[in-house]
């Protein structure tokens, strides 16, 4: 496993769900409607409470991408047979993804 990975895991910490509450209390504080944005106030409020602190920074952004075989259309739990999963990550790895523009966006590697 990678070294760094391991480090960044082994820091990691639960999070302080006073934090999470004062992260939510805030969000009906701003000028929307509350709950509005969904799932986004969820992230927003656990990246608070990780953080502890209601301006919280993302300086440096990473994205994984994990890949599985498609195989399981046989059961018709995928539409798709198994071979799109290589041509997948072929487009993962040439840049041609979804995901590859959104990493570029976000400054992400």
């Amino acid at each position: 496993m990678n070294p760094e990975l391991n480090e960044t895991i082994e820091r990691i910490q639960p999070v302080n769900p006073e934090w999470i509450a004062r992260a939510e209390a805030r969000q009906l504080e701003l000028t929307k409607p509350p709950r509005s944005l969904g799932k986004l106030e969820e992230i927003a409020n656990r990246l608070c409470a990780i953080q502890e602190t209601f301006s919280p920074s993302v300086e440096r952004r990473e994205i994984y991408v994990f890949a599985a075989s498609h195989g399981v259309s046989e059961e018709n739990v995928s539409p798709y047979p198994a071979a799109v999963t290589a041509q997948m990550v072929l487009n993962f790895l040439n840049g041609g993804a979804a995901i590859n523009a959104l990493a570029k966006v976000a400054g992400a590697v």
